[in-house]
């Protein structure tokens, strides 16, 4: 009888042993999820068994595609003030189909295929290959992709209704007009101003407005740069948002249009942490100069924080601008210690154009903006004569608050509650651009410049 056992026991341990490379895990931000041997295995049928709760943030929204609910008996996870969202429950629910095979899911859906690979965290569609924002999550048998992702994958649209907790997904129709001339000798900046989720931002509203913004610019061939506060603070209101902190269904809304600016050749920076002062409100207010944090330390601490969240969301940081412009140059110095690029002019040399400066083994660029900014809509015509009359030694440099733009874009929805617009061709920001092209700029990131 003892034989027997020891023998049943040795079969056990080699079943075990045999089975071991099939068993998959994946890291993700030091968190292990095991595959349950998912995707060693081919299931064309896609049908899900498994769940295992993840440590995760969760909530209950609503996702609806082409206003018809997606049903789903598992939960919403939130990571870093996004959306993720279990994929092949999704599609199934949706009339799709899928398969495993090869740590790979293909599936269909409304005639979309593709292939996302688990691994590499990238898909392919129309044999073009993209990465994901985010590195796909197992729950158990289930994989969760972030919003995001899902909706670049699909090309789909949303809508967002924070006060119903819904988000509204629609197959994009809309069909932007390229501009595709190149040939233009003179080159131009453009930094959008002041963007934070609290503000002149704090609704889903202005958000879709500023995404609007986002694609008027890429169809002009227009890459910009984000000017970001990545911690808003209002002390009589009692507000004090740090999205890497604090979750929101509109702090979601206000990443996934961080992220869709990016995908429209936004280039994000840093403006400042906080933009403020003690009791002073953010953008008001200021942050760094001569007797603000005005101590190595003080300085170091400021930007270490606000690099942080940028760090922590997964949001690209390629530059600092100092609120106001009044940050010292010892504080300067400091600054140049984590950026390559400064997006201000400098205090120790030519204003009008790019200026250069050694940081040990690095060069430091100080990007000025000799155009200054629109101040408001009947500041327009000043703006466009100042194009006009740019000494060729002047670099063409400005930022723009895009919310100027926002009375000049009408939303709507179709009968079938597809989002729509009119944005009219009179905004001042369009005036402007048409202005550049006329005398003969092309607009370039400030990534370019070495």
């Amino acid at each position: 009888m003892r034989i027997r056992c020891k023998k049943f026991i040795f079969m056990i341990l080699i079943g075990v042993l045999l089975a071991m490379p099939n068993m998959q895990f994946y890291s993700h931000n030091n968190n292990w999820y095991e595959s349950k041997k998912l995707l060693a295995k081919d299931n064309n049928k896609g049908n899900m068994k498994e769940f295992n709760e993840l440590n995760l943030l969760k909530d209950n929204v609503t996702f609806k595609l082409e206003e018809n609910k997606i049903n789903s008996d598992f939960p919403t996870y939130i990571k870093n003030n996004r959306y993720f969202i279990p994929i092949t429950e999704f599609i199934q629910n949706l009339g799709g189909e899928y398969s495993y095979k090869d740590n790979k899911i293909q599936f269909n859906l409304n005639n979309n295929n593709l292939v996302l690979d688990l691994v590499k965290n990238n898909f392919v569609k129309n044999n073009n290959l993209q990465k994901l924002k985010e590195a796909p999550m197992l729950s158990g048998d289930l994989v969760y992709i972030s919003l995001y992702d899902f909706t670049k994958m699909l090309n789909l649209k949303t809508s967002w209704d924070t006060k119903n907790k819904t988000v509204s997904l629609f197959y994009n129709k809309d069909k932007l007009n390229m501009y595709t001339n190149k040939n233009l000798n003179k080159v131009a900046l453009i930094r959008l101003e002041d963007i934070s989720s609290e503000d002149r931002y704090s609704t889903s509203e202005s958000l879709e407005k500023l995404r609007i913004v986002g694609d008027y610019l890429y169809s002009k061939s227009i890459p910009f740069h984000v000017a970001w506060v990545p911690r808003y603070i209002n002390p009589k209101k009692g507000i004090d948002n740090d999205i890497s902190k604090k979750y929101t269904m509109h702090n979601v809304d206000f990443v996934y249009t961080l992220d869709y600016l990016v995908d429209k050749n936004g280039t994000i920076g840093l403006h400042g942490y906080t933009h403020q002062y003690g009791k002073e409100i953010s953008i008001d207010g200021t942050e760094l100069s001569g007797k603000r944090n005005k101590s190595k330390e003080e300085t170091k601490n400021i930007v270490q924080k606000s690099i942080q969240v940028g760090k922590k969301i997964n949001v690209p940081i390629h530059f600092f601008e100092s609120p106001h412009y009044d940050a010292t140059d010892a504080q300067h110095r400091e600054i140049e210690k984590y950026f390559e690029y400064m997006y201000e002019p400098p205090k120790f040399g030519n204003r009008n154009n790019v200026a250069r400066r050694k940081q040990g083994s690095r060069v430091i660029k100080y990007i000025p903006t000799p155009l200054d900014y629109v101040d408001g809509k009947g500041d327009t015509n000043n703006m466009i004569r100042k194009i006009k009359n740019l000494n060729k030694n002047t670099l063409a440099s400005f930022f723009y608050h895009p919310n100027i733009e926002f009375e000049y874009i009408k939303l709507s929805k179709e009968n079938n509650g597809y989002p729509t617009y009119v944005y009219s061709e009179n905004s001042p920001l369009k005036q402007i651009v048409n202005a550049f092209y006329n005398n003969g700029y092309r607009f370039i990131k400030i990534t370019d410049i070495r």
